[in-house]
């Protein structure tokens, strides 16, 4: 942690330089260039990659054995090669000619100590073999199937209806015969689709196999075209596309490059503008190469994603050795569910900040070689043809250079352009700090919601937002039950439009908690339309890849906004997709159910988003695991980690401190709440989006309080959009302080938190401040009261501002401004 353990020792940030710029623009020269002829070779006939596409497995696949060096073993008997795998598991072979025999022995690996498992081959189209129910310590069974020539087949393996555990499934001696006489054991293939591949060209920066063949050979001999077109005075986009003149596929690489910062993005678009079905594309990856050539050692600064744990956003360094790779990706199929796609590689004084923009199954991975840090990312699973007229497109990546300061300065140029160029503008504004109230009823009726509301206005405090949270729909006693999108008529007899108009007359933005995505059965959608939904009649994943289904969910959710006179559409998504997606590909359509989803979720969203100005919108999935890049374009996270939810209590504070720290240094915007009354738990929460609970139906409740709390609040939050600087490390601890300052370069003012935990035995801590003017003269003033202090910011960024914390635990807010000549 010898990284983190360093901040504070610097000052101020330096404004934008011009090698960082230069980096940029040189990486881009280098790497977005045509490919020139001749620069790779084929290896071979026009042939698929020969290997294993893991399409679906409960962890890793084993060859040969376990770890421990035990071989499998199904009874008695031990098999020196094979694969074992994990129900559910489902593994696309890929083979180098066409087959012809497929064997192997197939039980529950006697190591296991139970399970019970059915295995299942499918070839051709159709179903080769199905296994009874094979359980542990049986001897298994016999496999030997005919492969009529197939190029690829599918190896399954589920549980039996009695869940998972113990269900390691063994293919034992599985070897493919194809027809020209030649053996392959399943043990030897490689893994397609995993880790930094060997390339002969550096340019352009994406990846794929086209029929067998490497992209670095095929995009040579294509046809090429560039368009160039300045956006608007900040952006210029790059067109390259690239064409096959013999079975048309197109292949187009839209870039933008910022003016002002150095930053460049870009997505890969694939359509078959055939008469045809396409070859097989596989691997397709939106990175595949080289970003930054370090000198000396280097760290990659990855985080936690929000799995709605107390160390959610917790920073974690892997230091990037010569020969080692680092993986990490997406769980379920939500973005952020157990790790955030942003990352910092960090050379010393030198690096690159990276981010995808893809709410779905993403993967990245981190390799150091000789000619620097190598990185592939993309989709983490694609082997599929395309259909005549069919298209997909790769998740978007973000490249942002920096160079001559420390990482986390790095990290404030990142949120700078994600509030100048990803933080929503509705009707032109962006998205301000707000204060909201959600009652935090699940089962709301309009009747209590309004006196809710005309409540706190009694109290004294000026709401901006008021949220219904889930259950306001027809859902028979239970929020969970979603997929009936109308008010129900028992507890809202006017629609939402009853709370709407109160809101509209007192001036107070109206906030709507939807799930359009999971579909639970007996509702509308999952008896009416069952085939809009993954799962039929039982329920499941409403098809956001459907373009009927997404135009009605489009129109209904639209025609629900407008009715009840809703700004902000709060969308969750209680459920992972993955199991879905991959449930419902064909065989030689791996991942495109996937892509199909994303590609029209996003369509979705800004469809929605374009039929009301000043519309925004809210994202939460069970917390905050959909927190990508192109979802972040359209909303942000007010609830950013459900253990808000959990812990919504003093217990809870130590939490919502460290998610500040971690998610502040991604995400400017963000919210969460805390109980009203308790001024340490509700300064734990202070974001961009707060709130807090509160009654004002109680009789005994303390108004001056609440008014107090929200007036504090207000004071700080024109700040927390600006750079953001941790003053202390990361930590859980309760013996330890933790701090940050908030700092507006742009106004000469910001604010500083610090918090003295429950088992912290120091009430004196000194804080080094970064980002002042060394030679102006600073007014510092702390929201507990004391004296005014005047000091240089040379003096608070080196000797350090002393923060005095008698409670235990306690909590200070400082504010500071730049003084002002004064006029004559």
């Amino acid at each position: 942690m010898a990284a983190l353990m360093a901040l504070g020792m610097h000052g101020q940030p330096q404004a934008i330089r011009a090698d960082e710029l230069a980096a940029r623009d040189a990486w881009v020269a280098r790497h977005m260039g045509r490919p020139a002829k001749g620069a790779a070779h084929s290896t071979g006939d026009s042939e698929p990659s020969a290997g294993l596409l893991v399409a679906m497995n409960h962890g890793p696949i084993l060859r040969n054995g376990r770890p421990d060096g035990r071989r499998i073993k199904l009874a008695d008997t031990e098999y020196s090669h094979g694969l074992i795998c994990h129900a559910p598991s489902r593994l696309i072979v890929s083979l180098p000619a066409p087959g012809a025999r497929f064997e192997a022995r197939v039980g529950v690996d006697a190591h296991a100590g139970g399970g019970s498992v059915v295995f299942a081959v499918r070839a051709g189209g159709s179903e080769a073999f199905r296994s009874s129910v094979l359980r542990g310590g049986e001897p298994g069974v016999q496999v030997s199937v005919a492969l009529g020539e197939a190029r690829t087949f599918t190896l399954e393996a589920s549980d039996a209806g009695d869940g998972i555990s113990s269900d390691h499934a063994d293919w034992a001696d599985a070897v493919v015969t194809l027809t020209d006489g030649r053996t392959l054991r399943l043990s030897d293939m490689p893994e397609i689709g995993v880790g930094v591949t060997q390339r002969a060209c550096v340019s352009p920066p994406f990846t794929f196999t086209y029929g067998g063949r490497s992209s670095d050979e095929l995009l040579p001999t294509w046809k090429h075209r560039r368009t160039i077109s300045r956006l608007d005075r900040d952006r210029v986009r790059t067109v390259d596309t690239y064409s096959d003149p013999v079975t048309r596929l197109e292949v187009r690489c839209v870039t933008v490059t910022y003016i002002a910062y150095p930053t460049v993005e870009w997505t890969v678009y694939v359509r078959n503008r055939g008469k045809g079905n396409s070859k097989l594309i596989a691997g397709l990856r939106a990175l595949d190469g080289e970003i930054l050539a370090p000198s000396g050692e280097a760290v990659l600064h990855r985080f936690v994603g929000s799995p709605c744990r107390e160390d959610d956003y917790r920073p974690v360094e892997e230091e990037l050795a010569a020969g080692r790779a680092v993986r990490v990706a997406a769980a379920g199929g939500r973005p952020t569910n157990s790790d955030l796609c942003y990352f910092n590689v960090d050379g010393g004084r030198e690096g690159v900040v990276m981010a995808l923009g893809w709410p779905g199954q993403w993967a990245a991975t981190f390799e150091r070689r000789s000619e620097g840090i190598r990185v592939a990312a993309g989709q983490e699973t694609t082997l599929l043809v395309l259909h005549p007229g069919e298209e997909i497109r790769t998740p978007l990546v973000a490249l942002q250079f920096y160079r001559g300061r420390d990482w986390l300065d790095a990290q404030n140029v990142w949120r700078r352009w994600m509030v100048a160029h990803n933080l929503p503008r509705p009707a032109g504004k962006p998205i301000a700090p707000h204060y909201g109230v959600c009652w935090g009823n699940v089962l709301p009726r309009a009747d209590e919601e309004i006196a809710q509301i005309r409540g706190i206005a009694a109290d004294g405090v000026k709401l901006d937002y008021w949220f219904i949270d889930a259950g306001w729909y027809p859902c028979a006693g239970s929020w969970v039950n979603t997929g009936t999108w109308e008010p129900d008529p028992q507890r809202f007899p006017r629609g939402l439009a009853e709370v709407g108009e109160v809101l509209r007359q007192s001036g107070v933005g109206f906030i709507v908690w939807f799930e359009p995505e999971r579909v639970t059965p007996g509702s509308w959608l999952a008896e009416h339309r069952p085939e809009w939904v993954l799962g039929g009649a039982r329920g499941g994943l409403f098809h956001m890849g459907h373009p009927e289904a997404r135009r009605w969910m489009t129109d209904r959710v639209d025609t629900l906004m407008k009715a009840g006179h809703v700004d902000v559409f709060r969308t969750d998504f209680n459920m992972d997709p993955l199991p879905y997606w991959q449930a419902h590909d064909a065989d030689d359509r791996i991942g495109m159910t996937e892509n199909a989803y994303v590609v029209g979720l996003l369509a979705f969203w800004d469809e929605l988003l374009s039929r009301g100005r000043g519309r925004w919108m809210d994202t939460c999935a069970s917390g905050g695991r959909r927190n990508d890049l192109e979802t972040l374009r359209r909303a942000v996270p007010l609830l950013r980690s459900d253990w808000a939810v959990v812990r919504f209590d003093r217990e809870g504070a130590i939490g919502q401190q460290a998610q500040t720290w971690g998610i502040s240094l991604w995400m400017p915007y963000h919210g969460t709440g805390a109980p009203c009354g308790d001024v340490y738990a509700m300064r734990s929460s202070y974001a961009p989006a707060f709130r807090m609970g509160w009654d004002s139906t109680a009789p005994n409740r303390d108004a001056a309080k609440f008014r107090a709390a929200v007036a504090e609040f207000r004071r700080v939050a024109p700040y927390m959009l600006g750079d953001f600087h941790p003053l202390t490390c990361y930590s859980l601890s309760p013996d330890e302080w933790i701090a940050w300052q908030y700092d507006r370069p742009d106004l000469g003012e910001g604010a500083v938190q610090a918090f003295r935990r429950d088992h912290c035995t120091d009430a004196v801590r000194v804080f080094r401040l970064r980002g002042l003017e060394p030679q102006a003269v600073y007014e510092v003033e702390n929201l507990d009261g004391g004296p005014l202090l005047r000091l240089k910011g040379q003096e608070l960024m080196e000797a350090g501002l002393t923060i005095r914390i008698e409670d235990q635990p306690g909590s200070a807010v400082l504010l500071y401004r730049k003084e002002r000549p004064h006029m004559p």
